[in-house]
């Protein structure tokens, strides 16, 4: 489960402690050459974070909430190709040195974020290379994290990608009820709707999770990750090396 100890520990507590695991896991010297420049920001459903083709002006730390990059052609509908929660960012163009994005990143639960300029996130690196050093980690687990779920979503059964979907929203939302609707799980796993209803009412009927209008809860955890896939674990454990550093609690404003 993506859950650190600095999570549980934070939790409940005052909202300037920053939650993402890239940023609580730099040095504080490091995090405070971003600090001042992070700017709190909601993230609402439905919201579109970043677009294909467009400048990347800013890096987006997320701290609750599930976002999704996703795919798609003039001719077919969106498919998930990555989730993304507290362990990551949008706009790695951003640390890149600029540049086009080439994805979509549209926000599927509500949350928060924290968001950098392009320009200002150059200077700060500029000044500190160990955070450029950092984020770049980031770099080769987004990309096998895209990859795994692209293999998911094209290989294996609805109910093991419907499992590792709402496995991986649990833990980003930190919460045990998902808004979430049969079609948005239909659409973000390239599969049929039908299926879909079909697989969440067995969940429901086996005591895993319970349905309600526009919202799952999730029941019984442990067993809902016996009906996913070995994606599940494959994709957590591509953010294991945060545990190599030290968490510090980072915050936005000093008391």
């Amino acid at each position: 489960m993506l859950q650190t100890e600095t999570r549980r520990r934070n939790s409940g507590r005052d909202a300037a402690i920053v939650r993402n695991r890239l940023l609580v896991s730099l040095p504080p010297d490091d995090f405070g050459a971003l600090r001042n420049c992070l700017e709190p920001i909601e993230l609402r459903k439905g919201a579109i974070l970043q677009d294909t083709n467009r400048p990347a002006e800013y890096a987006i730390f997320i701290e609750t909430g599930v976002v999704s990059i996703v795919a798609r052609t003039v001719l077919d509908s969106a498919v998930e190709i990555l989730t993304v929660g507290d362990d990551g960012l949008i706009g790695i163009a951003a640390i890149l040195g600029g540049g086009l994005t080439v994805q979509r990143a549209c926000v599927q639960i509500a949350g928060r974020g924290l968001r950098i300029r392009a320009d200002n996130l150059a200077s700060a690196i500029a000044e500190r290379p160990g955070i450029r050093e950092h984020l770049m980690r980031y770099l080769p687990s987004l990309i096998m994290k895209q990859s795994q779920t692209a293999l998911c979503n094209a290989k294996h059964s609805t109910e093991q990608k419907v499992a590792r979907w709402l496995l991986q929203a649990h833990d980003y939302s930190g919460s045990d009820v998902l808004p979430v609707t049969h079609d948005l799980l239909a659409g973000l796993l390239n599969a049929r709707r039908a299926g879909v209803t079909q697989v969440l009412a067995k969940l429901d009927e086996d005591g895993l999770l319970a349905r309600s209008r526009g919202a799952l809860r999730i029941r019984n955890r442990g067993a809902l990750q016996s009906r996913s896939c070995a994606c599940y674990k494959a994709i957590c454990s591509s953010m294991s090396w945060l545990d190599e550093f030290e968490p510090f609690d980072h915050y936005l404003a000093r008391h």
